[in-house]
């Protein structure tokens, strides 16, 4: 995945329940990668390459995003958002930022037409990061690097993985780095989604799952209005308003399958949304996975 081809920017959510040890803290095991989810997006601001994708992973206290377009890049880093074997909720938007009004960045409506590259920590906004990166030499304008495929090929199908990374140059050497988890403390994640496209304010809720896209368009204003009008004395009326709001929180039912999943302890939700800007797959380990659906090309 190119982020480049993405004109009207991009969104990913992820589920994650982490196990922190004292290593976090630890100077000379604070900076190690632990990545929760890839597509192949990094850098190195030595050498002035940069791999297109994106990654979100954990490095000591910090949480870290990164978007690549092979051109730019994006990097957000928060700190202190660790809730250790906690079922945490991270959502992520990104969009070419607009800075031809510097003055947008004053506030947050503003903030919010200039787009960048922003994270959610269970619905809350933690970080926002609107200009690129520059290189170790100052320069806004990175060597682009092949993009990470399923066959090492322009043409190859994309890749996400979960728990691990790889770039296209590890690629090669057939090595995978930042494993999140180990045997005795995994690192669990479910309902991942992509969204080819920057989430508007109102949709931010998308994060948190459950989404149907029948009812994007009905707030909860709108939809007090309707009960309004509705007769819950009526047994008829009080079902018909429940199911609306069943499937506007759980989305419509499916019997698809849904991704491999080897966590038996919290089997994942099976609902798929029919919107075609929205892609959900949902696993629960830390090995690495390819990707091979169209849907996933921006």
């Amino acid at each position: 995945i190119n982020p480049l081809n993405c004109t009207d920017g991009l969104s990913w959510s992820v589920w994650e329940q982490m196990q922190y040890g004292a290593d976090i803290i630890d100077p000379q095991g604070g900076n190690t990668k632990k990545y929760i989810m890839s597509t192949g997006g990094d850098y190195n601001g030595r050498s002035g390459k940069a791999w297109p994708g994106f990654a979100l992973y954990h490095q000591g206290l910090d949480i870290v995003a990164v978007v690549s377009t092979g051109e730019k890049v994006w990097e957000l880093r928060v700190s202190g958002q660790l809730y250790n074997n906690t079922w945490t909720e991270v959502g992520i938007r990104w969009i070419v930022p607009d800075i031809s009004k510097p003055k947008n960045a004053e506030t947050e409506a503003g903030r919010e037409k200039m787009g960048g590259l922003e994270m959610y920590i269970n619905s809350e906004k933690v970080g926002q990061s609107i200009l690129p990166e520059s290189t170790d030499r100052g320069s806004t304008t990175w060597k682009p690097q092949p993009a990470l495929t399923s066959d090492g090929t322009e043409d190859g199908l994309p890749v996400m993985m979960l728990g691990c990374h790889q770039n296209s140059a590890l690629k090669e050497k057939n090595q995978f780095t930042g494993f999140a988890g180990t045997a005795d403390a995994p690192a669990l994640f479910d309902e991942v989604a992509i969204w080819r496209r920057r989430l508007e304010a109102h949709e931010l809720s998308y994060f948190m799952g459950g989404y149907a896209a029948e009812f994007e368009s009905i707030n909860a204003d709108q939809f007090s209005a309707m009960l309004g009008n509705v007769d819950l004395a009526d047994a008829e009326q009080a079902a018909a308003a429940q199911a609306v709001l069943q499937a506007m929180l759980m989305g419509p039912p499916t019997t698809l399958p849904p991704f491999p999943n080897k966590n038996k302890e919290r089997p994942p939700l099976q609902w798929i949304p029919i919107d075609p800007n929205y892609v959900t797959e949902s696993i629960g380990t830390t090995h690495p996975r390819q990707h091979t659906s169209d849907q996933m090309k921006p």
